[in-house]
């Protein structure tokens, strides 16, 4: 038995100097990795590394908001590519009529896909990182626009009130994720505010009531006359769209009117 302990002794001395030779090569490489903390106590330098931390954790969100920008622009160039090539060609069996119609429809909803992509690209303009929250919207809200293809394909085979308030309905969903997405970037970038906060969300929640009483007046038109609603359709994604190209900056900037005295 003494030898045995003897034996083990040894041993058990070696594995702590391997451990310490260990973390004394960890500290070597540490100290090459972050040379600003050589000559610092361990409070300074516990110090230095929350603010290199924080400033990682900036540039990753950054990093992560431009590549959302990019897969957005990617998904919306693929919707538009798909929407246009489901335009059928004028044959024997694709009258000039359903082919007119066919564009007439492409156009309503290149339009609304256009005005989605501008209200989109300033509402990132309003913000230099990305929380979770806002990657989780953005896909859901991209996801919704990617069916609009399919949507669009069904009233070119007919207009009826099915199809209308199939489309009008995708189109909800799509505006609302997208309003979604605005308010969480607006609640995030006025964080540090109380009444700023609270006047945009004000402004943010009649926006969204605005936008579902004007989706459920057309699907009451669509019930009483399809057409009607389809051309209410062509007309409200064009006037949305030449609206904000004339005010880009409403959508985060909201008006405060200053009364002189």
């Amino acid at each position: 038995m003494p030898r045995e302990n003897q034996k083990s002794h040894p041993n058990r001395e070696q594995r702590q100097q391997d451990i310490q030779d260990f973390i004394e090569k960890v500290r070597d490489e540490f100290a090459l990795s972050y040379p600003e903390l050589e000559g610092l106590s361990e409070k300074e330098a516990r110090e230095v590394l929350e603010v290199l931390k924080n400033e990682e954790d900036i540039a990753n969100k950054k990093r992560m908001k431009d590549h959302l920008e990019v897969f957005s622009d990617a998904v919306i160039a693929i919707v538009m590519t798909v929407m246009l090539l489901e335009i059928p060609i004028p044959s024997a069996s694709v009258s000039f009529h359903e082919f007119r119609h066919s564009i007439f429809l492409f156009l309503v909803t290149f339009f609304l896909v256009a005005d989605l992509w501008w209200h989109n690209h300033v509402a990132f303009d309003g913000t230099k990182t990305v929380s979770p929250k806002i990657v989780i919207t953005q896909f859901l809200f991209m996801a919704s626009l990617a069916l609009l293809p399919v949507f669009t394909h069904w009233m070119m085979e007919e207009i009826t009130f099915t199809a209308v308030f199939a489309y009008a309905l995708i189109a909800i969903i799509t505006n609302f994720f997208q309003w979604c997405l605005k308010y969480f970037i607006l609640q995030e970038r006025y964080a540090n505010t109380i009444h700023t906060k609270e006047f945009v969300k004000h402004v943010s929640y009649r926006r969204l009531l605005n936008s579902i009483i004007i989706s459920l007046i057309i699907i009451g038109l669509a019930k009483i006359n399809p057409y009607i609603a389809f051309y209410f359709y062509l007309l409200s994604p064009v006037a949305s769209f030449i609206r904000t190209l004339r005010e880009p900056q409403e959508v985060l900037r909201p008006r405060f009117h200053l009364k002189r005295k």
